[in-house]
């Protein structure tokens, strides 16, 4: 399966009542820093705890929770996102340095999704590589230094999970530079080669081995076009949320994989063509379910002009 995905659209705006609040387990960052960037419309309101003077963030939700309903985010009493709708990008407000408590919503709903401890201690989600996963209904931010974030919905309805990122990347000359996430719940570990025409990578491995909720470093393509396989990786990963695998996939035989990868012997899940430019900066989300509607797809995020402090 190929398909062709261009980045750059902007998210569709659709407006709509927030009311219940989602029970959600947090992950504490990713495997590496930076991240895409769409800038929108700000607002800016007060934090509940005390900020260095002139420290600025930008704030933003991402909704790649496949069949999750519109989401949102309310950030402490003062101000409430618009909706981003699954596969879609949410628009930046800014706001003072500090730390936050933020709710993750859904619209049009009176419930909660899930039932909730009220018992449970809000945990503080900070942009770093330590990962876990609380089941909870709401969650204090660290927002305290400048920069730029996103607040990634990941999972399963029935398990809303949170990612906070840190965006701001400066772009490498002559170089288009990727990074990817691994936002599939229900798919083992995956690998990236590069089947393009004038591929350059060693071997054509873009990425050995990643676990769903885990974020790569930044890698240097070549600008133009690029087609990428995706492969159930033959190397298992720690994942920030345990072991759920291995499950048993089709054979690839006859899927046209070239001899190149004959040593590359993990089952071939999809194929993605899209361009990407010289001196800009880009995140590929893989979302959707393995098995399940939404199919396999990739969000293709151009994060150039995010504001870098």
């Amino acid at each position: 399966m190929s398909q062709d995905v261009t980045a750059g659209s902007p998210p569709r705006q659709r407006d709509s009542a927030l009311s219940a609040v989602l029970s959600v387990g947090l992950v504490c960052g990713g495997l590496a820093t930076g991240l895409f960037g769409f800038l929108g419309g700000c607002a800016v309101v007060q934090p509940p705890s005390a900020a260095a003077e002139g420290e600025r963030v930008m704030l933003r939700m991402i909704n790649i929770a496949p069949n999750s309903p519109p989401l949102s985010l309310g950030i402490g009493d003062d101000l409430q996102l618009s909706s981003v709708f699954f596969g879609d990008i949410g628009e930046y407000v800014r706001l003072p340095g500090g730390r936050y408590e933020i709710d993750i919503l859904a619209s049009q709903s009176s419930q909660p999704l899930l039932a909730v401890d009220p018992d449970l201690t809000m945990p503080l989600l900070t942009p770093s590589e330590s990962l876990s996963r609380i089941p909870v209904n709401s969650f204090w931010a660290d927002l305290s230094s400048e920069g730029s974030f996103s607040i990634l919905a990941v999972d399963e309805v029935s398990r809303i999970t949170a990612i906070l990122l840190r965006d701001g990347q400066r772009p490498v000359f002559d170089k288009a530079l990727v990074r990817f996430v691994h936002a599939v719940p229900d798919a083992p570990p995956l690998k990236w080669l590069d089947v393009s025409p004038s591929r350059i990578q060693p071997n054509g491995v873009v990425i050995e081995s990643m676990a769903f909720g885990s974020v790569s470093n930044y890698i240097e393509l070549e600008p133009g076009f690029q087609s990428l396989l995706l492969q159930e990786a033959t190397q298992d990963p720690d994942s920030p949320f345990g072991s759920r695998f291995p499950i048993s996939l089709p054979s690839s035989s006859g899927s046209g994989i070239s001899d190149d990868f004959a040593s590359s012997s993990g089952q071939e899940l999809s194929r993605f063509n899209f361009d990407v430019r010289a001196n800009r900066v880009y995140t590929i989300f893989v979302t959707g379910l393995l098995r399940g509607s939404p199919a396999l797809d990739i969000v293709l995020s151009d994060e150039t002009d995010v504001t870098i402090f």
